[in-house]
């Protein structure tokens, strides 16, 4: 939960000011250091990398009346649906919080064993 929370915040946090890598530096940190074992590493990026970037998209697509991203989904789905973008971000962020937060638990057990 703890690092859930913290990839959340951190994630949330540097994604305001960083591109989309923002989320991965906290990822490999807070993999490295707070998970105890693959699947809490891996579970816990994935909620705290898909809910910062859902959470982000939402805000950003609220504040502006669905504008983008209404014209971002008709490009790619033929649709004009703002909450699929904002679920395909999430996705998206599934899949770099879970990595990032998995590699730093890899590099963690390489750095232990010697």
């Amino acid at each position: 939960m703890k690092s859930f929370l913290a990839l959340f915040a951190a994630g949330w946090f540097l994604t305001l000011f960083l591109p989309w890598w923002g989320l991965v530096l906290p990822g490999v940190v807070l993999g490295a250091w707070l998970s105890p074992d693959v699947r809490t590493a891996l579970l816990a990026g994935a909620a705290g990398g898909a809910s910062a970037w859902m959470a982000q998209a939402l805000l950003s697509t609220l504040l502006n009346g669905g504008l983008l991203a209404g014209r971002v989904s008709m490009i790619l789905f033929g649709a004009e649906s703002s909450l699929l973008l904002v679920l395909l971000t999430g996705a998206v962020g599934s899949l770099l919080g879970g990595s990032s937060m998995l590699t730093g638990f890899q590099i963690r057990q390489v750095l232990r064993r010697d």
